[in-house]
């Protein structure tokens, strides 16, 4: 009876988001949309939004036969896509724990814990050996609370730029790290970030769980690129990651599938085995049944 009904409100409802024909990536039409469906969110939208509910409800997955990328093709309409990042991911998450603030200590040693204590401890060896370590800028992107920031400070005494789809997170590190620059701008759903004149050149990018929200995949790939100095590169944590009922995932990775992209875009590709936790829709996605980090060079 649930999926019936979910069925009418498909087929009822006014598409208020933006429905494609052609691949994010490759720009292919020939795609096949193998799930549409009306899905129930675990939170109560504000009324501030509820004219574009449809957007968060809808998915209609698919892949693109072209490149073999797995994807949305119904998004959020550009002022959509606006109200609900401006909202924050802290009310609209699934974790009640990024809406409080200031946020406890054993809250933010927690989030470190589960995103990045495990990474932090593998990059520099494995920069290291290719002779990429210590870098002289790094820029972040969802550093949550700051505590890789202080680490990666701490360790290689870079200038260190950051910014977070979390308001709250934001918030804090604005707040509580004056040594950390944050550009203008924002990463919900599109990279679009603004650096003063002769500062947007990087040595090293973490991109973390960032491209899995992108409605312009092609577009984010290329402005990540474009921001690394020469034989700079970027670090891919949790991106290979399929959450096809998330509204806020538009990109569904697999790592066979990523890494022939990145192949296509940057000199060449390594990867860094188990830097986080293999859950379940993440482990099955990778060539090792792990959470790996996977770094390319620029």
């Amino acid at each position: 009876m649930g999926k019936l009904f979910n069925r009418l409100r498909l087929a009822f409802s006014k598409s208020t988001g933006a429905v494609r024909r052609n691949c994010s990536y490759c720009g292919g039409v020939n795609v096949e949309i193998y799930e549409r469906d009306w899905i129930k969110l675990p939170y109560q939208l504000p009324d501030s939004v509820l004219c574009f509910e449809d957007q968060m409800h809808r998915r209609d997955n698919g892949r693109c036969a072209s490149c073999g990328l797995e994807q949305s093709f119904y998004v959020f309409s550009e002022v959509a896509r606006k109200k609900f990042y401006d909202l924050g991911l802290d009310d609209l998450g699934a974790n009640s724990g990024y809406k409080r603030y200031p946020p406890s200590e054993d809250f933010r040693a927690e989030v470190f814990e589960v995103h990045y204590a495990q990474r932090v401890n593998t990059w520099p060896g494995f920069f290291s050996s290719h002779g990429d370590w210590p870098p002289g800028k790094i820029l972040v992107l969802r550093p949550y609370y700051g505590e890789v920031l202080k680490v990666l400070k701490e360790d290689t005494g870079a200038d260190i730029w950051a910014i977070d789809m979390s308001t709250n997170c934001s918030r804090f590190i604005r707040e509580n790290m004056p040594d950390v620059s944050i550009p203008h701008g924002g990463i919900g759903g599109k990279i679009e970030i603004e650096f003063p004149s002769g500062s947007d050149k990087f040595d090293l990018i973490v991109c973390f769980h960032t491209l899995v929200h992108s409605m312009f995949f092609l577009d984010d790939l290329e402005t990540l690129r474009n921001l690394l100095m020469p034989g700079g590169a970027v670090i891919f944590c949790d991106e290979i990651t399929k959450k096809f009922h998330n509204p806020f995932h538009f990109v569904h990775l697999d790592e066979a599938i990523f890494t022939k992209i990145l192949d296509r875009h940057f000199l060449r590709t390594g990867r860094i085995d188990n830097c986080g936790e293999a859950h379940r829709h993440i482990a099955p996605y990778t060539l090792k049944g792990d959470n790996p980090d996977i770094v390319a060079w620029a």
